[in-house]
């Protein structure tokens, strides 16, 4: 390969901190919701629809100064989940089967972006969350996603936890379904969710009230 284009490759890497040590910060339990909780308003929250607004700032844009499509993922993740729990009663478990991510444009650093998702389907056994991006001072749409949630088992060697099992633990780990939710309760340390997970609303209480706050803090 050619010596220039290795050294300039190098050159670009350590332009993004690719030899500068992870902060201790990130290793934190519980680092990942609070960052990026950390970027997003909740303008409104009711049963099947969330509205938010999204700071863009330099720690989740890229070298071109964009919204990092990492970071678009990350976002669509928290809100689609929070979306699908006004809907969902908290004792059964969401299984994120598939996101999909169309990038229309790109949202400059330091700008707003207006984010919408809303439940566009909801079974027994199947929630479907769509999201759109807009620019906040322009109102053009820049991303589009749609996911969509098992509220079963898909796998009989799968078993994730709900939002009470998940509160105070320390790691997540994995048991087979033949196990009950009692059992994997005293037998396991949840947590891949710490306890700066976001809090949604529950569908019990968004059936009798019109508009809630959101919260993207510590569980109570």
């Amino acid at each position: 390969m050619d010596p220039q284009i290795v050294s300039k490759t190098h050159s670009f890497l350590r332009s993004l901190g690719i030899d500068k040590p992870i902060p201790q910060i990130c290793e934190t339990r519980g680092f990942y919701y609070q960052f990026f909780g950390s970027f997003v308003r909740v303008n409104d929250v009711k049963r099947g629809r969330i509205s938010c607004t999204i700071a863009i700032k330099s720690p989740i844009s890229n070298y071109f100064g964009k919204l990092h499509g990492g970071s678009v993922g990350s976002f669509i993740e928290l809100l689609s989940v929070a979306c699908a729990r006004t809907v969902v009663a908290e004792d059964k478990e969401l299984f994120l089967g598939e996101i999909n991510v169309s990038y229309l444009s790109g949202a400059p650093t330091n700008t707003e972006v207006l984010a919408e998702a809303s439940v566009v389907k909801s079974g027994r056994n199947v929630t479907m969350v769509a999201i759109e991006f807009k620019l906040k001072n322009t109102g053009n749409l820049i991303y589009v996603a749609h996911t969509t949630f098992y509220n079963i088992l898909v796998s009989k060697y799968s078993c994730w936890p709900t939002l009470d099992m998940m509160k105070g633990a320390t790691r997540l780990e994995y048991i087979p379904s033949r196990f009950s939710k009692d059992q994997a309760t005293s037998s396991m340390n949840f947590g891949l969710l710490p306890p700066t997970m976001p809090t949604f609303p529950s569908r019990k209480s968004l059936d009798s009230s019109k508009k809630l706050s959101f919260s993207l803090g510590t569980p109570s």
